[in-house]
């Protein structure tokens, strides 16, 4: 399947209901009843649903798929606007940037970078949460439990034990040098400035935003698996 067509806001009282029951986080119920008057656009879909190409979630304001979630290139939300994403199973993608509402009550997969942004909304993974490569910024991330090869940023905000066994860096981007093999092997140089006995992140060269326009581009940001 290649595209999923929006059906025309505000959601039905009967829908929203059946999208509420759904949710397991109470935020995102939210959320979601505060909106309903007002959403444009929205769509429920039952069953698993595979889309050939991206998604961007902004096209649907408040999207619920009922089953597992695949998708054939970057998924992404927003925070302004504001959108709401519920997978009842799990999501796999290549990459995900998320600012938006997001929940994953299954696992949720992805084979290269998992990006967040901002601060205004949150993720629930209620399942692992995998990935190459791994920076929360200032989102909130609430998992179940996390599978990455290296991630950069704070680790404070999974609430999570045993997650800082994932991360390269502190809460400022700064890896020790002792571990900037482990962070090139994933993640670009053009990322990395290399400094006396540190390592910084989106410091000297490209930044945060640059590599989530690479990302929407369809452009590399990390470095390829060997075979």
């Amino acid at each position: 399947m290649t595209a999923l067509v929006p059906e025309k806001g505000p959601i039905p009282a009967d829908v929203l209901e059946k999208m509420v029951g759904h949710l397991r986080d109470p935020t995102h119920a939210g959320v979601l009843r505060e909106w309903a008057e007002d959403v444009e656009t929205w769509a429920i879909h039952d069953g698993d649903l595979h889309l050939d190409g991206p998604l961007d979630a902004a096209t649907y304001s408040v999207l619920f798929v009922l089953g597992d979630l695949h998708v054939g290139g970057l998924f992404q939300d927003s925070d302004d606007p504001e959108t709401l994403v519920c997978v009842t199973g799990s999501l796999r993608a290549e990459n995900l940037i998320t600012s938006g509402w997001l929940e994953v009550q299954g696992d949720l997969a992805v084979s290269g970078a998992i990006i967040g942004d901002y601060n205004d909304c949150s993720a629930h993974v209620f399942g692992v949460m995998s990935a190459r490569f791994f920076f929360p910024e200032e989102h909130h991330f609430e998992v179940g439990a996390l599978d990455v090869t290296c991630a950069v940023g704070s680790h404070h905000r999974l609430g999570l034990e045993g997650a800082e066994a994932h991360f390269v860096s502190n809460s400022h981007g700064i890896t020790p040098i002792a571990r900037e093999a482990e962070l090139r092997a994933v993640l670009r140089g053009e990322y990395l400035m290399s400094e006396e006995d540190v390592v910084y992140v989106f410091e000297g060269g490209k930044d945060h935003g640059d590599l989530m326009d690479a990302l929407r581009a369809g452009e590399p940001v990390l470095v390829p698996v060997e075979e």
